[in-house]
């Protein structure tokens, strides 16, 4: 019989909840932290990783990029937690039996 795994990981946004967070908060950090307001709408993030989604709009505003994933981070965690203290969210259809099963 094979060994159980260990550690499961999800893709983000939407893979077990839904919620219309990502651009209004986006939005917000990449104000704070690389000066370019309006800009979370202008990122598909599709396929693409935070650690991406900081870099490219740290040198969109041509800032230096060392540092740019800790400074982002630091900003969109607290936001994020925030913002999903205000928000309904519910499973997607199928999440919890699926997580039961494994």
């Amino acid at each position: 019989m094979p060994e159980r795994p260990t550690v499961i990981l999800f893709d983000l946004d939407g893979t077990l909840v839904k919620f219309d967070l990502d651009a209004p908060i986006l939005d917000r950090v990449l104000a704070q932290v690389v000066g370019l307001p309006d800009q979370g709408r202008l990122y598909d993030g599709v396929g693409r990783t935070e650690r991406w989604i900081a870099t490219e709009a740290t040198r969109r505003a041509g800032l230096p990029l060392e540092g740019a994933f800790e400074r982002y981070a630091g900003a969109y965690t607290p936001l994020l937690r925030e913002a999903l203290t205000h928000v309904p969210a519910a499973p997607l259809p199928g999440v919890a039996g699926a997580l039961k099963a494994l």
